[in-house]
This record gives C-alpha cells, sequence and structure tokens, in this order.
C-alpha cells in the first residue's frame, strides 16, 4: 500500500531528478530552477520536523502507557541552566535529531525545559549517555 508519504517522496525525487536532467542538458541552474529547490528544500525541512515532533509525542504516549513518569527523577532535580545546557549538548551530538523549533531556552518554563529533555533522552534511547 502506497502511503501519502511515499507520494511525497516521489514527487520530490521526481522534481530532483527533472533538474538534474536539466541541469545536464543545459548546465548551470537557471534562477527559477535553484528557487523551487529552495522551496522543496523547505518543505522537506518541514516535513522532518513535523515527524521528529510525531517521534516526540509518541515517547511521551509510551512512557505514559508504560506507566512510567513524564520526567524522570534526576532531570527534575537539574537546575534550569543545567537543562539548557544538557539540551544543547544533545543538540550538537546528534545534529538534526531533535525536533526544536527555536533556541531561545532561557525564555522557557523550566517545567516546559523538563519535558522537552525527557523526550529528547526517550527519544534517543541509549545512545543519549544519560548524565
Amino acid at each position: 500500500m502506497t502511503t501519502k508519504k511515499d507520494k511525497d517522496l516521489d514527487v520530490v525525487d521526481g522534481l530532483f531528478h527533472d533538474m538534474a536532467e536539466d541541469e545536464a542538458q543545459h548546465g548551470k541552474l537557471r534562477a527559477n530552477d535553484r528557487a523551487a529547490l529552495g522551496e522543496v528544500n523547505d518543505v522537506a525541512k518541514q516535513a522532518a520536523l513535523r515527524a521528529r515532533q510525531e517521534l516526540l509525542e509518541q515517547a511521551r504516549q509510551e512512557r505514559l502507557a508504560a506507566g512510567k513518569p513524564s520526567v524522570p527523577a534526576r532531570i527534575l532535580a537539574m537546575t534550569k541552566d543545567a537543562i539548557v545546557n544538557r539540551i544543547r549538548d544533545l543538540d550538537q551530538l546528534f545534529p538534526g535529531k531533535l525536533a526544536v523549533q527555536h533556541r531561545k531556552f532561557e525564555e522557557e518554563s523550566v517545567d516546559d525545559l523538563r519535558t522537552l529533555l525527557a523526550d529528547f533522552e526517550a527519544q534517543l534511547g541509549d545512545s543519549a549517555g544519560k548524565p
């Protein structure tokens, strides 16, 4: 069964293929091709972000269904600065894996940051290396 995701990937693949053929036949990409490529890239980034957010929510639901606390005690014991530093460390260790649209963590509440860190560590599993 073909999913919407498969169809979307087929469309993107087709666009890249057509642009590659056009470049091979006519040389350098034209301005409108570069613009179209930029739009496709933006759409792909947004789709990846949505997929990561869905994975985070799935991890949260699995923890709740298993009766595990939403936020582990060791994260509850961390200061806001320690949580922000841990999130940034994970983001550097696993570039592109964490679904964060902003980087202004200091503006977030400590409870939101605790939940965010718990979700990240759950998504990354054992590879996150709990402190």
